[in-house]
């Protein structure tokens, strides 16, 4: 059944088949790839979490810089609330 805009056909249905598979294929790739990357993270997570942290708020400064807007302070760490989920034991 093709799929049709107004009275045009845009797209087949084994045309749509074909790029919901890579879509698909693509998705679940990235996801394998993300797991992969956190199983076999060279840094513990705290460290890992800092320095993601770190750049969040070295973007977030760059970004109001550009706009023109006030930028936060970039000379501290973002840190977790008491009570986080993260363990409290320490590596060996």
């Amino acid at each position: 059944m093709p799929v049709r805009f107004g009275g045009t056909v845009v797209v087949s249905a084994e045309e749509w088949r074909i790029a919901m598979g890579y879509l698909r294929g693509l998705t679940h790739g990235a996801i394998a790839g993300a797991i992969l990357g956190l199983l076999y993270a060279p840094e513990s997570g705290v460290t890992t979490r800092r320095k993601v942290s770190r750049l969040l708020g070295q973007a977030e400064a760059m970004m109001a810089a550009d706009s023109g807007e006030a930028a936060p302070s970039t000379g501290t760490t973002r840190r977790r609330a008491a009570g986080g989920t993260e363990s409290r034991a320490r590596r060996p």
